[in-house]
């Protein structure tokens, strides 16, 4: 069975999704490399909301940041939520990227069909350890 999180396999919705990336945190060393308050690491959420039916999803995650001495240092209090997703994208690449899109957009198809679907406890599953949570579950 193919695994439906994967490019290869793309929901048919995506094109009607939005994505939105936040900044929630960031560390940094307070020097490295004769630079002060040097970021080595972000806290980012992105969401993914149907522009059809506002069915949405989150993915968040922590990007190590690497920082090259050879590059432009941009001074801690001059970045912008802008530039810290530039970074984040840039470390994680254009593949994993749309993979995470891929899966926001298989969440989402899924909350949308959410009325055609069934959901059961497997025949080998005691029922009293059966997650009875609402469904989709709201932190995936």
């Amino acid at each position: 069975m193919a695994d439906a999180n994967t490019s290869a396999n793309t929901p048919a919705n995506l094109d009607s999704i939005n994505f939105t990336w936040n900044i929630t945190n960031l560390s940094y060393a307070p020097q490295s490399n004769g630079q002060n308050n040097v970021v080595n690491a972000v806290w980012w959420t992105l969401k993914g909301v149907d522009a059809n039916t506002n069915a949405n999803s989150f993915i968040a995650g922590i990007a190590p940041i690497a920082y090259d001495a050879n590059s432009t240092f941009t001074a801690y209090s001059d970045l912008t939520q802008n530039t810290v997703i530039t970074w984040v994208t840039e470390a994680y690449g254009n593949t994993y990227v749309d993979d995470m899109k891929t899966k926001l957009g298989w969440r989402i198809f899924y909350k949308n069909a959410n009325s055609a679907v069934t959901v059961a406890t497997p025949p080998w599953v005691d029922p009293s350890n059966a997650y009875s949570g609402p469904w989709p579950p709201t932190n995936v």
